[in-house]
């Protein structure tokens, strides 16, 4: 329990210091590089993200398999299992190198509207990225047996010295001469470094051995069985939040991605605040399957879960609305005044499926995942289409509209139809104990921060001393209300446990 607690708290920890750097490095970026420059850097960061899908889900299958044969005290198992994912993942490397040679040769075709020198340097940081994923691809296994072993600190731990390295080194290489380029190879030496780290901890640590004991065809079936699926998933994600960028790549102009991937990056932060709690978690919940928890065991497991992350993402999302067109304004200027209603558009809806996420991580280590995978799969489709047809029409904003509601129509409506119907979860029993008293809480923080902030400093847009003294106020308003009306007895019981233990 106190790995898990270290490693929530490292955890959000690494997420500041990640959006706070990332914040810092935008502006600087663009000051340097130019707003086009950063642009195509994000526009190239996105196409290569699509080769990591060639992982077809082998991480999350690595964390799901190892932990449940350690469950089962399964050595055996444990070490063919892992030989056998490395193996797999040769196999990918080799298809993923293929992939990036196709599309390297077709960089030009595909995008006709850069010139020469943008060409020239998409196809060098293409080149780069492309070779990053492939070396440290492996790595999936060695993070998924830290999982797996329950290991949260060290890796998250060594997560937090990266994100210091690459801001001072970043900074460094931008303020001597080098360009965006640099950030590519700066990526890519961290990542073969966190690689080659987890590698050394796994086997000089943890005492992990590899060894083929049965290499049986059925075997390599039932992995992909499972982690077919999970591909599916991260394919559907890529679509999501990557796509867009591709499209407005395509069909405006690298100003619209940099506009675009700038709002991105902020929705990437939202929706780690909970996903890094989930990922926690997900050992703990196969432990908790495999021991054949009872149904009320697993729900009161997963409303823990989720009221926790509505307390996290309830804090930023009400904080967003309040600030978010403020903090834009004094972070980037007024002509970025968008990147505020695409977050907002994109991170209101996906805050229920957000909360959820722990129900989708149950779906998952059940192995039935399938149906809900084809399905985000039709949907994510639709959202391309819409996407394409709203760019067309409006621009920018058309990628955010046609995001919105493929979140509303897939990951609402249609992902509770199949946890209610499908997986027999009480999903109105899940949300009434998820919103009882902290949407209310939420809520009147909303709307009382709000009044108090216009009536004593009105904009807070003028200086950032005036934002930060209107956030603070934000912030004792937030955590008293969550405290005294969002909380339940045991949860107010728990913190104050906690706190005495500390003091």
């Amino acid at each position: 329990m106190k790995e898990k607690k270290n490693g929530i708290l490292i955890t959000y920890l690494t997420l500041f210091l990640t959006n706070i750097t990332g914040i810092l490095l935008i502006p600087i970026i663009i000051s340097f590089v130019g707003n086009s420059q950063f642009g195509l850097y994000s526009l190239i960061g996105a196409l290569v993200s699509y080769l990591t899908i060639m992982d077809f889900g082998l991480g999350n299958t690595v964390i799901r398999y190892v932990a449940k044969y350690r469950e089962e005290k399964n050595k055996t198992a444990e070490e063919n299992f892992i030989a056998i994912s490395l193996l797999l993942y040769s196999v990918i490397i080799v298809l993923v190198a293929i992939l990036s040679m196709i599309f390297y040769m077709n960089i030009d075709n595909v995008f006709n509207n850069f010139n020469d020198s943008q060409l020239v340097q998409a196809k060098q940081m293409f080149f780069i990225l492309a070779l990053n994923i492939m070396v440290t691809m492996p790595n999936h296994t060695f993070n998924g047996i830290l999982f797996a072993y329950e290991k949260f600190v060290f890796p998250k731990l060594i997560s937090l010295i990266r994100v210091v390295i690459r801001f001072v080194v970043i900074i460094i290489c931008l303020n001597i001469g080098f360009g965006i380029i640099a950030i590519v190879i700066i990526d890519t030496i961290l990542n073969i470094l966190i690689m080659v780290t987890n590698i050394y901890y796994v086997f000089r640590y943890l005492k992990v051995k590899i060894k083929i004991n049965n290499f049986d065809k059925m075997y390599i079936f039932q992995i992909f069985s499972f982690s077919f699926f999970v591909f599916i998933n991260v394919v559907i994600d890529q679509l999501y939040w990557k796509i867009d960028q591709t499209i407005l790549g395509i069909m405006v102009n690298t100003s619209a991605v940099a506009l675009y991937a700038i709002s991105m990056t902020i929705v990437a932060g939202y929706i780690s605040l909970s996903t890094s709690i989930s990922s926690i978690f997900y050992s703990k919940l196969t432990r908790l399957v495999v021991n054949e928890a009872s149904n009320e065991e697993l729900n009161n497991f997963m409303i823990t879960i989720g009221r926790l992350q509505l307390i996290v993402l309830g804090f930023f999302l009400s904080g967003f609305i309040i600030f978010g067109k403020s903090f834009v304004y004094l972070w980037l200027g007024v002509e970025y005044e968008l990147v505020y209603y695409v977050v907002l558009m994109i991170i209101v809806p996906f805050t229920i499926p957000l909360v959820q996420n722990v129900v989708g991580n149950l779906v998952q280590i059940k192995n039935k995942h399938s149906i809900m995978a084809i399905i985000n799969l039709c949907v994510s489709l639709v959202n391309i289409v819409l996407s394409i047809v709203l760019v067309k029409k409006v621009g920018v904003l058309g990628s955010a509209i046609g995001t919105m509601i493929s979140i509303i129509v897939g990951n609402i409506i249609i992902t509770n139809y199949f946890y209610s119907k499908k997986m027999m979860i009480n999903i109105k029993s899940f949300f009434s104990s998820l919103f009882t008293n902290l949407i209310p809480a939420i809520l009147i923080c909303l709307i009382i921060s709000n009044l108090v902030i216009e009536l004593s400093f009105g904009s807070t847009t003028t200086s950032w001393f005036y934002f930060f003294i209107s956030s603070f106020i934000f912030i004792l308003f937030y955590f008293t209300l969550i405290y005294i009306i969002g909380l339940n007895d045991n949860e107010r019981s728990l913190i104050k446990r906690f706190l005495l233990r500390k003091l």
